[in-house]
C-alpha cells in the first residue's frame, strides 16, 4: 500500500505526519510526506500548487491530510482537487476533524 501525508501546518516539523509515516513504514508500506507552505491569510491554493501536489500522489492508495481549523477551507479545496484527479481515499486528521467530525466527514472518506 502507498500512503501520502500532507502537512498543511506552518511548521516544517510536521510532527504528526512524521510519526504516522514512521508507523506506516514499520508495517512495510511505502509513504511520502508533502509539506505545503501555508499561511492563514491564503483564501485558496493556486492551481499550480494543487497540480504540483497531485503530481506526487498518482500512485497513492491513501492520502492523509492534517487539518487545523484556520485552514479548513484550504483543506476542502485541496481534498476536492485530489479526489477529482486520483483514486486515493482521503483521510483527515488533526484538531478540526477531532472537534467537528460531522462537518469534516462531508469532505473526507
Amino acid at each position: 500500500m502507498k500512503v501520502s501525508f500532507i502537512s498543511m501546518s506552518e511548521e516544517l516539523s510536521g510532527i504528526s505526519s512524521r510519526i504516522l509515516s514512521s508507523y506506516v513504514r514499520s508495517l512495510g508500506h511505502e509513504y511520502k510526506i508533502v509539506f505545503l507552505p501555508t499561511q492563514t491569510a491564503f483564501k485558496s491554493y493556486s492551481k499550480t500548487t494543487l497540480e504540483q501536489v497531485v503530481e506526487v500522489l498518482p500512485e497513492s492508495d491513501i492520502v492523509g491530510v492534517s487539518v487545523i481549523t484556520p485552514l479548513f477551507f484550504l483543506a476542502v479545496q485541496l481534498s476536492e482537487f485530489i479526489r477529482k484527479r486520483t483514486d486515493a481515499k482521503i483521510i483527515w486528521g488533526g484538531i478540526n476533524p477531532t472537534v467537528r467530525p460531522i462537518e469534516c466527514l462531508k469532505h473526507a472518506d
